[in-house]
């Protein structure tokens, strides 16, 4: 289990109120006319990707979006940078309109969306990793020698000091998101956006970045922080509070505790017994038991571990319909363990699955993680 994150109570910086997002129908047929043939007829159809979201982000904390591919995550974080105007609706940073005051709110923002190849054409192809992050800082106005020394304890923190000099051009796609996330390391605002930032990057390296995002924007330099992401473990070890966006709509916010609890899969126990098989003590036995322990509990015969069965142990499985963190949730374990004791049935392991988030966000989501385009 994560440590879990600090709680926080801030006022709200981000309030996204109400916002649609509306997209042109796809165009069909040769330079779309059967497109504009239907929008004539009145047939063709919009395409949504947010549809009326309203919720806020708090000032410190690190505030999740959560949802399958096509759910608006990263529509919504385009909205907040200008990028797109939204259908209906409002953003609002510190009470500022993010389409109408964005020039007012972008020095204090950064946004980093690691689906983007070159950000926006930001980094010039020609030119090295220093060069390129100099020109960043100076378009956020950092003084030269802040962002020289900055740029070096980002290169030492993400660990590519050895492609200060390497052109944009030639860095792999892992080592160009690293560059992506220097940007924020450097110029520390008070508010980051960062939508799937540990996209292409390997695991020691993803948690790496997890530190760096918690630890040393958050709560080292204080930066609020919006993160979208698709990875459950990366959501439930970073983030204070979760959105899970579905089909363009905002389905719940909760925290990763509570969005954990909200699962209908119970506590699953896997036990390992060893059983000699005489009346008593054999596979019925053993069944009644833990019936007995757990009333409606769901009881299979593990089937991985019994083809195995090189041991001489049998594994069953007991489904229960404890729910994580209720009271049924400690009761259940000890007494299936006083039970089987007390039958003289002898326990040599047990292991205890509590719903994971991914178990709450499928059931949510409606189980296949299928979404329509948007």
């Amino acid at each position: 289990m994560p440590d879990a994150p600090q709680p926080v109570h801030g006022e709200p910086l981000l309030e996204v109120s109400h916002v649609t997002k509306r997209f042109p129908p796809i165009r069909k047929g040769l330079g779309g006319i059967r497109t504009l043939w239907e929008q004539m007829r009145g047939q063709a159809q919009t395409v949504s990707a947010l549809d009326d979201v309203s919720f806020e982000v708090r000032r410190g904390e690190i505030f999740g979006l959560l949802g399958p591919n096509g759910a608006g995550k990263t529509t919504l974080c385009k909205i907040l940078n200008a990028l797109v105007i939204p259908t209906s609706g409002h953003m609002t940073v510190r009470g500022l309109d993010t389409i109408k005051h964005h020039h007012a709110l972008a020095p204090d923002m950064v946004t980093v969306f690691g689906g983007e190849s070159d950000l926006f054409g930001f980094f010039a192809g020609r030119l090295g990793t220093q060069q390129n992050l100099e020109f960043i800082g100076d378009l956020w106005g950092l003084p030269r020698e802040v962002t020289r020394e900055r740029i070096t304890e980002a290169l030492k923190l993400l660990d590519f000091e050895d492609k200060r000099e390497e052109w944009y051009q030639k860095l792999s796609g892992g080592t160009k998101q690293k560059l992506f996330l220097a940007v924020p390391l450097i110029l520390r605002r008070g508010f980051t956006v960062l939508d799937e930032p540990t996209i292409r990057l390997d695991v020691p390296t993803r948690r790496s970045v997890h530190d760096l995002i918690r630890e040393f924007l958050n709560r080292q330099h204080g930066s609020t922080i919006l993160l979208t992401t698709h990875d459950m473990p990366e959501a439930e070890r970073l983030c204070d509070r979760i959105a899970v966006l579905n089909k363009g709509r905002l389905a719940l916010v909760d925290t990763p505790e509570g969005l954990r609890r909200r699962s209908r899969r119970g506590v699953v126990l896997t036990l390992r017994l060893q059983l000699t098989g005489r009346p008593g003590n054999d596979e019925a036995a053993a069944r009644a038991a833990l019936l007995a322990a757990s009333p409606g509990a769901d009881i299979a015969l593990d089937p991985e571990a019994d083809r195995q069965r090189q041991d001489e142990l049998t594994t069953f499985l007991l489904r229960t319909q404890a729910r994580v963190g209720g009271s049924s949730d400690q009761y259940v374990t000890p007494q299936v363990i006083a039970t089987l004791s007390e039958r003289s049935l002898r326990l040599m392991s047990l292991n205890v699955a509590e719903p994971t988030l991914e178990d709450a966000f499928v059931e949510i989501v409606g189980g296949d993680g299928k979404e329509d385009r948007a």
